[in-house]
């Protein structure tokens, strides 16, 4: 798949919750930065002009150990242009990761995307986001 990029410093808003078992709960916001940003900000909407898109996801009350956290992005035909997959370990239940998507404007179609989420090999979170073409 595509290279993708990270950055910290962000904020997180508009969140959607999914319950994980009785009691976890996973949160996750779009943010975007532009070439000419200093900081990340919190959108609703983007598009390929910018310099990519990031999916923040954090969660609460999630057991101790070693957790699997994957990510799959398709695209506005529903091409599957990006997975990206780690390790997650909770510190007092709580933690958050940053998965960021660099757009190819070659081969990557504009429309509504959509971003995945498992843990523990089961689907916590999908979040859509309008991607325009410019």
């Amino acid at each position: 798949m595509r290279s993708s990029f990270s950055f910290i410093g962000l904020f997180l808003a508009s969140s959607i919750a999914a319950a994980i078992g009785d009691e976890a709960v996973v949160e996750g916001s779009f943010v975007a930065r532009d070439a000419d940003a200093e900081r990340a900000t919190t959108i609703t909407s983007a598009s390929m002009e910018q310099r990519g898109i990031c999916l923040v996801v954090h969660g609460t009350q999630l057991p101790e150990g070693d957790h699997e956290f994957r990510l799959t992005i398709q695209d506005g035909k529903g091409t599957d242009v990006y997975h990206w997959q780690e390790s997650l370990k909770p510190m007092r239940g709580r933690w958050r990761t940053i998965s960021c998507y660099g757009y190819n404007r070659q081969t990557d179609a504009p429309g509504n995307w959509t971003f995945t989420v498992e843990l523990d090999g089961r689907q916590v979170l999908e979040r859509d986001i309008d991607v325009a073409a410019k």
